[in-house]
């Protein structure tokens, strides 16, 4: 059994939404209802969930889960993982790091800051929904992929 952490360097919680595809939170390859996107704890918008290791359950293989949004630079989130697996002394295969590379855009940003605002969340909500109906497949994709090189690691 592994621990996989997708990770990003955005403030939106996307590295949430691609470990929510892994564990089948959201479904895998096809677009999720709306309903259960805003039911998943991460996009609860009165939480601020950057910079918190967020757990989203198992895969069918038993790996467990997690995802970590974090604004800043990618490299320095790889290297301090790296240094609390050494300090911990745990094996470096026990963590599978994936890196979602997506790049936030304005309206993403915009939609998560409004979402932030009683009065402006209405409007927030269907910018994110707009953004994420972009992303989903390429990153139901990036899931997949990341799904087929993690079973082979097993």
């Amino acid at each position: 059994m592994k621990k996989i952490l997708y990770f990003s360097s955005s403030k939106f919680p996307i590295a949430g939404l691609a470990g929510a595809i892994h564990s089948g939170m959201l479904p895998e390859g096809k677009e999720s209802a709306v309903s259960v996107l805003w039911n998943l704890p991460f996009m609860n918008s009165n939480q601020n969930s950057e910079g918190v290791i967020i757990s989203l359950g198992e895969d069918k293989q038993g790996n467990k889960i997690f995802a970590l949004s974090v604004k800043g630079d990618r490299e320095l989130i790889n290297r301090l993982i790296e240094s609390i697996i050494s300090i911990f002394k745990r094996a470096p295969d026990e963590l599978y790091l994936v890196n979602i590379k997506f790049k936030e855009n304005s309206f993403v940003r915009t939609g998560w800051r409004l979402c932030h605002s009683a009065l402006l969340a209405p409007l927030g909500r269907a910018i994110i929904i707009a953004c994420f109906k972009k992303i989903y497949v390429s990153l139901s994709q990036l899931v997949s992929d990341q799904k087929e090189v993690t079973g082979k690691l097993t």
